[in-house]
């Protein structure tokens, strides 16, 4: 069950980075003086970024249930 921990924790971390990405971006390029302004494409990446976080918890809590029926 270790590949299915590997690739939970995989998804959880690439999910938090989308999200940063989402947020940030409008904030390093100045282009709504610090605020954030999240467009379309923006939002789409939010939402991939929270999908990857929730299928990484679901990987790790179905590791760890197939680790407790062994």
């Amino acid at each position: 069950m270790a590949k299915n921990r590997s690739l939970g924790v995989v998804l959880i971390v690439l999910g938090v980075l989308v999200n940063n990405f989402a947020y940030v971006t409008d904030i390093v390029g100045n282009s709504h003086e610090g605020l954030i302004y999240m467009g379309p494409r923006g939002i789409a990446a939010a939402v991939l970024g929270l999908v990857a976080i929730a299928l990484g918890v679901l990987c790790l809590l179905r590791a760890s249930r197939m680790d407790v029926a062994e």
